[in-house]
């Protein structure tokens, strides 16, 4: 269901930095993560107003933002408001929002100073990114992985999807801008893919050139086309009708 909620523009404006580093979905997209994590996170370890940190937006710097969410994840949301408003008045919607957001940007933020450490050492010639993945389809890579390891001692999961992005930029692969992979960020696994920087790079050159002819593709969609490939071309799956169906099953739970 689509919900209105009230974010300030500074967090909007941090959210869009954001989205350059952690590609693959939008604004909206990332606001619905964050409060599920919020979520997920009081699940574990049940959050305290002491622990809510974000203030109120500033009336006059501050806009309604679209967001699609399930109404079962904005019911949850709504209990955790009312649970925590016993403990602090001041708490609603807004603030709860804006804690969500504050905590993602901080652990993003985590994230992206634990790549640039990779970043960091040119001599091994070797980039980290972040993947999100369906499930199912992460499940069928780690049943290829498994059996290659014991051909290939030390074989990982990036040594499989690096093989992926080089058989795309070998076979000279054409792909359209408009390409779409809608992965659903409430149940996709996000993985770190270690791959040399010379791959890196051919990869966030062409989503650059697709960019310019659709400002959403994203390195995500791209890195993902790669993978559909490489596992139909390996018979791993029996073709893209697989990504439809798995989605569709895990919908149900």
């Amino acid at each position: 269901m689509k919900t209105f909620l009230c974010v300030d523009i500074l967090y909007l404006k941090k959210i869009e930095e954001d989205l350059i580093n952690f590609s693959g979905y939008d604004r909206s997209g990332w606001i619905k993560e964050a409060i599920q994590e919020l979520i997920d996170f009081d699940g574990l370890k049940k959050l305290k107003a002491s622990e809510v940190l974000a203030s109120p937006p500033r009336y006059k710097f501050s806009r309604s933002f679209p967001v699609f969410m399930e109404e079962s994840c904005l019911g949850t949301f709504d209990l955790i408001i009312k649970r925590l408003k016993l403990e602090r008045k001041t708490i609603s919607r807004n603030v709860l929002v804006g804690e969500s957001i504050r905590r993602k940007l901080e652990k993003n933020k985590g994230s992206k100073k634990r790549n640039s450490i990779n970043h960091s050492f040119p001599s091994r010639g070797k980039t980290t990114f972040g993947i999100r993945i369906d499930p199912e389809i992460l499940k069928v890579i780690r049943k290829i992985v498994l059996e290659k390891k014991q051909k290939m001692q030390g074989y990982t999961i990036s040594d499989w999807i690096e093989s992926a992005m080089e058989r795309f930029f070998k076979n000279k692969t054409e792909i359209s801008p408009f390409l779409k992979h809608d992965v659903n960020s409430k149940i996709a696994n996000r993985i770190s893919v270690i791959c040399s920087a010379e791959v890196f790079k051919k990869v966030q050159h062409l989503v650059d050139l697709n960019k310019l002819k659709n400002f959403k593709f994203s390195r995500n969609t791209l890195v993902y086309e790669m993978i559909i490939q490489k596992l139909i071309e390996e018979k791993a799956i029996p073709g893209r009708e697989f990504l439809e169906e798995s989605r569709n099953i895990l919908s149900l739970f």
